[in-house]
């Protein structure tokens, strides 16, 4: 059941439930399987439905709430092992855990993740794949902040204690000051300083947050929620040794309709529901780019927010949006001035291909239009233009070659427009509207006079680790860096460079914006600027604090142990919470305004509530899922 929201960071369930293949009743009638969050949800609301039903009476109307029931569920839950983070959150839920930990439960604050320990694979996978080091992109957190006590309390401060080379760390954290209703959350920003350039091992601290709340009396309840954390750090890797992965401009639905990027061997399936991230469906990709020894960085900002002077190569992989004015200028400075190599793997565009994945939407009463293809093949031209390189408009299927490697090339655009003294690798492939056969270029490879390299693919569907395609064209990501670092030149593709410069076929026309819903709107319409933050030094420093076991191990004794079998009510409230100052947690102070007592007569409502919209989604899945427009929308 994915309940968090994204803020800073790709997203992660809190909880996981029984959600694949689950028979149930259908709205008309009979039986049907469904998978999925609408699934998982239901699960869920049952069995917080029975916990609060095992409650005592009298105490019940304080337990009662949205934040009490998901800190039981998720303290109670089973971690699955072999699972990230990312895939099971707090881990499985378990009802009979949660049965005996709410017998004993105390309203408290508390967080999600308990602890930051980016040495703790594969649980904090892909945190714990890739140390930090100077001048990298700063590693991004969501720490959700739950509050059992009352619906309404506010995050007074944030600060950090730096343990063992915690100095060696500057942190930013950005948070609404409000916790509201029961929850809230704190994107929390980690980088390593300038003195960490040529160190090599783990820094470790702290980060409290301090909360206060109305106490229903003439004060203020505060209490403090501790966030352990340890991160490793390695001295600043070689600029060739550094890429840099183009997220800003990869989307996926919501906001708009992006179609799939395969055309065939996906039958029913309409959306692009992966966002081409290295961590997600490009994982495998990520995987073996690491075991060759380079370090990924992902972008999140536009392409005028990063320094090319420390990376050897930039990754453009499946982009769907624009590219600004100010993009293509920087990008075309950074490749012919500054060394910086650029490496494309496009997808297919055509216009009349898109026009027939328009489709009705019973729920909306409106025609859905793509707002580009698998790929924005125009807006790639576009970045590629001062250099003379172009996709066409034709998408061709089948097999692609280089010696004794080969790569399915699914949905694809060959290259119209190349310049003189690059190399271009063809291959033999089938139109995908006309079922013609045609030895079409693919692959482009160029050195500019600058010292960068270019090398422009026209497909990515060989690298969607989603797709599960064999084989696999990681073989073709891998050459392809070794010739923008130099190490591979022409000759090792099989190809020669050209004397003249190749142009051959139309150019694909800029997308349709706006047509159906849903609407979208480009984020370069207007120029996004860059981002900057607030880093901060740690309150205090202590070299002698230091975490000799992994940290969740430590906060959740139980947990590499948890089996099926229920917890002893005595055990488990007690080892599910970070130890925290019991002065602090209790402390009160003159209360500026009395906020009322009125919040304990608003819990049953609440409930009431949530289970309502909880019942009205499956109604509304049910119902939305008819075969009319022939699409899986558990996602929509």
């Amino acid at each position: 059941m994915v309940s968090s929201v994204v803020h800073f960071s790709f997203g992660s369930p809190h909880l996981t439930a029984t959600a694949d293949h689950v028979e149930g009743s259908r709205v008309n009638g009979g039986c049907r399987t469904l998978s999925g969050t609408s699934v998982a949800a239901p699960v869920v609301t049952g069995i917080v439905t029975l916990i609060a039903s095992s409650l005592v009476v009298d105490g019940r109307a304080n337990l009662i709430n949205p934040a009490a029931m998901k800190q039981i569920v998720m303290d109670s839950a089973e971690l699955l092992p072999g699972r990230n983070i990312f895939e099971q959150g707090a881990g499985r839920v378990n009802l009979m855990n949660s049965y005996y930990i709410a017998q004993n439960f105390q309203p408290h604050v508390s967080l999600l993740p308990d602890a930051l320990d980016f040495t703790d694979c594969p649980y904090m996978w892909p945190y714990c794949t890739q140390p930090l080091y100077f001048t990298s992109v700063p590693v991004t957190v969501n720490v959700t902040i739950l509050n059992s006590i009352t619906v309404s309390s506010h995050i007074d401060e944030i600060a950090w204690k730096a343990g063992h080379n915690g100095d060696l760390l500057e942190l930013s954290f950005t948070y609404p000051h409000d916790i509201w209703p029961w929850s809230g959350w704190i994107g929390v920003r980690v980088r390593a300083t300038a003195e960490a350039a040529d160190f090599s091992g783990t820094a470790e601290g702290e980060i409290r947050i301090r909360t206060s709340a109305a106490s229903g009396g003439a004060g203020r309840l505060q209490e403090e929620a501790v966030l352990p954390f340890r991160i490793p750090i390695v001295p600043t890797p070689p600029r060739h040794r550094r890429l840099l992965w183009d997220q800003y401009h990869s989307l996926q639905y919501p906001p708009g309709f992006f179609p799939r990027d395969v055309l065939t061997d996906v039958p029913n399936e309409q959306f692009d529901w992966n966002g081409d991230h290295p961590h997600t469906n490009m994982r495998e990709l990520y995987a073996h780019l690491r075991g060759l020894g380079y370090f990924v960085d992902v972008l999140g900002e536009p392409l005028t927010c990063f320094d090319a002077n420390n990376y050897g190569a930039l990754l453009l992989v499946d982009p769907e949006d624009d590219f600004s004015p100010q993009d293509v200028e920087k990008l075309h400075d950074d490749v012919d001035n500054r060394g910086l190599s650029l490496l494309v793997f496009a997808d297919w565009f055509n216009v009349d291909i898109m026009e027939k994945f328009k489709f009705f939407d019973t729920n909306s009463k409106t025609w859905w239009h793509p707002q580009t293809g698998g790929a924005n093949v125009p807006a790639i031209n576009n970045i590629l233009q001062p250099w003379g390189v172009a996709f066409g408009s034709t998408v061709f299927n089948g097999v692609f070659k280089v010696g004794a490697n080969t790569a399915r090339f699914l949905s694809g655009n060959a290259i119209a427009r190349f310049p003189a003294g690059g190399a271009l690798v063809s291959a033999e492939l089938v139109d995908a509207l006309t079922d013609a056969t045609a030895d079409v270029p693919v692959l482009g490879l160029y050195r500019t006079d600058g010292g960068g390299s270019l090398v422009v693919f026209g497909d990515s569907s060989c690298l969607d680790s989603a797709l599960r395609q064999t084989p696999s064209c990681l073989w073709l990501a891998e050459r392809a860096l070794a010739f923008a670092n130099g190490t591979l030149d022409h000759t090792d593709f099989d190809v020669e460079p050209r004397q003249r410069a190749y142009s051959s076929g139309q150019l694909p026309t800029p997308p349709r914006r706006g047509d159906g819903a849903p609407a979208f709107v480009s984020r370069t319409v207007v120029h996004q600027p860059c981002t900057h933050h607030v880093w901060s030094k740690p309150a205090a420093f202590d070299p002698d604090f230091h975490v000799d076991v992994p940290l969740r191990t430590l906060l959740y004794p139980h947990a590499a142990t948890m089996q099926s079998q229920p917890q002893q009510p005595q055990q488990s409230p007690q080892l599910q919470r970070p130890a925290v100052d019991a002065a602090a947690a209790t402390k009160t102070v003159p209360a500026t305004k009395d906020e009322g007592s009125f919040y304990s007569h608003l819990v049953l409502y609440l409930l009431c509530v949530t289970v309502i919209i909880a019942l009205a989604s499956v109604v509304i899945f049910n119902r939305w899922a008819t075969p009319t427009a022939d699409l899986d929308t558990d996602g929509v």
